[in-house]
């Protein structure tokens, strides 16, 4: 078995179960990034997009989405969610250290999002780094949501903190933005939270 088939089996099984983290709305800070940042419609891609509900949103505002997941699983919802809206998303089943050649990867997108993956493929900063460099150019934009090591309700699997953002992509992109943010009220072990959640947005050097 191939490593990516694998971790998708992980997922997969991930998925068959409800998430808390799914709250079936678009993300709050993605809609306050676009707005605050007067991020115009263009080339987007989303890193991890689970059911689809994000990828759904930028398509509505305009924007040409990719979205890739390595769960094929979760990517079948995605797309009956795509298709419900009414709206046109490209859906990859991809591991995003590994991108498949050529398109929709042959050109750079504008805007990538990436909600609850960054923690994980930091693990392998070097590849990440230059997947991400890959996909991007030269003022290319990438919003990444994660869990805050800040959070002391909450022992979130490999929280990251504020020096490590700083520094983990400091070759290929510069800081534009770190804010500290919660997330939707999810719950826990059988209780209520709102994690503490970090809002990195980068720009590609």
């Amino acid at each position: 078995m191939s490593p990516m088939a694998d971790l998708g089996t992980v997922w997969n099984q991930r998925h068959r179960s409800p998430s808390p983290w799914d709250s079936g709305r678009p993300c709050r800070e993605l809609e306050r990034v676009l707005e605050e940042h007067a991020i115009p419609p263009g080339r987007a891609l989303e890193l991890g997009c689970g059911n689809g509900t994000n990828a759904v949103f930028l398509a509505r505002r305009g924007f040409e989405v990719t979205a890739l997941d390595i769960s094929d699983e979760v990517l079948g919802r995605a797309r009956a969610a795509a298709r419900e809206a009414g709206v046109e998303v490209r859906f990859v089943h991809a591991d995003v250290l590994k991108l498949p050649e050529g398109e929709p990867f042959a050109a750079p997108f504008n805007f990538l999002f990436d909600r609850g993956l960054y923690q994980h493929a930091r693990l392998e900063r070097d590849a990440f780094e230059r997947a991400l460099e890959r996909v991007t150019a030269p003022g290319s934009l990438y919003l990444a949501i994660m869990p805050n090591a800040n959070d002391t309700a909450i022992n979130a699997p490999r929280a990251v903190r504020d020096q490590e953002l700083c520094l983990d992509l400091a070759r290929r992109f510069r800081l534009v933005q770190l804010r500290e943010c919660r997330f939707d009220k999810v719950l826990v072990k059988g209780r209520e939270v709102s994690p503490l959640m970090w809002s990195a947005l980068f720009c590609r050097k």
